[in-house]
């Protein structure tokens, strides 16, 4: 499990999460979590399933299903449900949560599955970020070699 105080991240596989006001349950998922400065949450899940509680336990759980964003207010409220739309998911997809990785997310098949199914059209990345980094070759230096 991990706590997100600010800031956004991508999670792939099996990793329940939580901010200031709500815990998110997962079952090997796909999603986006964003807090904002003030303490508000955006969560997108783009692939399966994720249960949000709120810390207080004074609202129901809402479970957030794949293809949908979920807004909460700093203190836990919900502010809306809305359906993802194929531009959303492209940003997501064109950003920087997958642009530049050269390893494959635990969950990219089971995504890919997802979008090619119910989003298709997608430029979908087959390695988190295509544009793998390479280092490039450095020309060797001899060393100083001595002959008595």
């Amino acid at each position: 499990m991990f706590l997100l105080n600010k800031g956004q991240i991508l999670i792939s596989g099996r990793q329940d999460g939580c901010t200031a006001s709500s815990r998110l349950s997962v079952r090997g998922t796909n999603y986006v979590l964003k807090v904002s400065d003030d303490g508000s949450t955006d969560l997108a899940v783009l692939e399966g399933s994720v249960e949000v509680t709120d810390n207080s336990g004074k609202q129901e759980a809402v479970t957030v299903e794949a293809g949908q964003r979920l807004r909460l207010s700093p203190t836990g409220v919900v502010i809306g449900l809305l359906q993802l739309a194929a531009g959303d998911y492209q940003r997501i997809l064109d950003g920087p949560l997958f642009i530049g990785y050269t390893a494959p997310l635990p969950g990219l098949a089971n995504l890919r599955r997802y979008l090619n199914l119910n989003v298709p059209g997608l430029r979908i990345p087959s390695v988190p970020g295509s544009q793998i980094r390479i280092t490039p070759n450095l020309p060797s230096v001899p060393s100083p070699v001595r002959f008595f």
